[in-house]
């Protein structure tokens, strides 16, 4: 993999685990509202929350959300950063409840998870943008050589041109020879 496409891919894990923790914060004071409340301390919830954060990482790798080829705009994704998301308070629910036997507010929880999956999902499709960007500069983008001139391939071409993929077709060879000449702007050798 480019050296380029891997730092954009950890910025993008450390990115996701500040606003994991942001989730975990705001959720505390939209329940709590904007102070620090003696009847549920922030510092035990927070010290959760970090806890809780790489764990949830580990189960966004789990669940390919980081897959270099992910359609960041499809049902499949969306179903993956939901997963991530329950993950997320059901870690965090079942560390605290069982380090200090009683918690309290189980609408903090509907919180954490509505703005783990908001958070996530929203830089995920930025994160998407940004890669794109970086293709049309032609920075971390892999050159591809299409082996056959048939229509599947012509699909895949215009598939990776038209999403702006990292993967970029440079040219296209047919074994048995090939009428076209160009497809999609990649020339046929």
């Amino acid at each position: 993999m480019k050296r380029e496409l891997i730092q954009l891919k950890i910025f993008q894990v450390l990115v996701d685990a500040l606003l994991i923790l942001t989730a975990f914060a705001l959720s505390y004071f939209l329940r709590i509202g904007f102070f620090f409340s003696s009847d549920f301390p922030f510092e035990p919830y927070a010290t959760i929350a970090l806890v809780t954060t790489p764990i949830t990482i580990f189960f966004a790798f789990f669940a390919r959300t980081y897959k270099l080829s992910q359609r960041v705009l499809s049902f499949r994704h969306i179903q993956r950063v939901g997963f991530v998301a329950i993950v997320n308070v059901a870690v965090f629910m079942i560390l605290y409840y069982f380090t200090y036997k009683s918690f309290f507010s189980r609408l903090i929880l509907v919180y954490i998870g509505a703005l783990t999956f908001l958070f996530m999902y929203t830089w995920h499709v930025i994160f998407r943008w940004i890669l794109q960007t970086m293709s049309a500069k032609e920075i971390g983008v892999y050159r591809t050589l299409v082996i056959g001139a048939g229509r599947p391939a012509e699909q895949t071409i215009r598939l990776l041109m038209a999403e702006k993929s990292h993967i970029k077709p440079v040219a296209v060879i047919d074994a048995y020879g090939s009428s076209k000449k160009m497809i999609a702007g990649v020339p046929v050798v």
